[in-house]
């Protein structure tokens, strides 16, 4: 993830609820998963995470990243590797018609 600008235990900017809320404005910030939840961030001013965000933002970003991985505008990112692994063991299905490259022999009994 990005890197907040305001390091941990330096004084929060008193016109923003939380440290993570500093890279708001240029939509670089990561949404503030407990912030709408009920009881909240327990982090408070402290937390890395933006609380300025609307509820849902987590969700609306989820879909943006993955149609832009459908339209092929953008790549999984995978910090081991599961995403390329996963598309090395597939197989296509067996009802799809496989292409055949180069002579057919059919064995006959007679």
């Amino acid at each position: 993830g990005k890197d907040v600008i305001c390091p941990p235990g330096m004084p929060v900017p008193t016109d923003l609820p939380s440290r993570g809320s500093i890279l708001h404005a240029s939509g670089d910030c990561q949404p503030c998963a407990w912030f709408w939840r009920p009881g909240s961030c327990q982090n408070g001013q402290d937390c890395g995470h933006c609380h300025l965000c609307p509820e849902g933002e987590i969700k609306l970003r989820k879909k943006q990243k993955h149609s832009l991985i459908r339209m092929g505008l953008a790549t999984p990112k995978s910090a081991d590797g599961q995403a390329r692994k996963k598309l090395s063991e597939f197989q296509p299905e067996e009802h799809e018609q496989k292409k055949i490259t180069g002579p057919i022999s059919i064995a006959v009994d007679s």
